[in-house]
């Protein structure tokens, strides 16, 4: 589930909620994966993987000047084998910032340059084309 609320002409909060939940045998490279450009940033994409994945991320993008804007970001999540074992005390968490920059003002395409950082100190920079949600 996404949300995106406009306080202020060109600011925009995002929120963002995620769950997969998987059935049977899962092979370990279709698990549901924690990390990665677009969720839990910080973490490399797979680095934490299970049968179930719960995650939520908030977003908040902003103008700065000319075709320049920033963002803040934070995000938790985890990944557990059961629905038993699903606990807030194996909840992973990342945040960061970022420089926008507007490509293209009809389409709202941005280039996206974000630094983000884990609880567990790892870090990592992504370039990427649109917003991450």
């Amino acid at each position: 589930h996404r949300q995106y609320l406009s306080p202020i002409s060109g600011h925009v909060f995002a929120l963002q909620l995620l769950a997969s939940l998987s059935a049977g045998d899962v092979p370990w490279q279709k698990m549901p994966r924690l990390g990665g450009s677009s969720m839990l940033r910080g973490y490399y994409e797979g680095r934490y993987r299970a049968q179930h994945y719960f995650a939520a991320q908030a977003e908040y993008r902003f103008p700065l000047v000319w075709r320049f804007g920033g963002a803040v970001f934070g995000a938790m999540g985890e990944v557990a084998t059961t629905l038993k074992t699903v606990s807030a005390d194996r909840l992973r968490a990342a945040g960061g910032g970022g420089l926008r920059f507007l490509m293209d003002s009809d389409e709202h395409i941005n280039l996206r340059l974000d630094f983000a950082v884990t609880d567990h100190s790892d870090f990592d920079f992504y370039l990427n084309l649109l917003e991450s949600f």
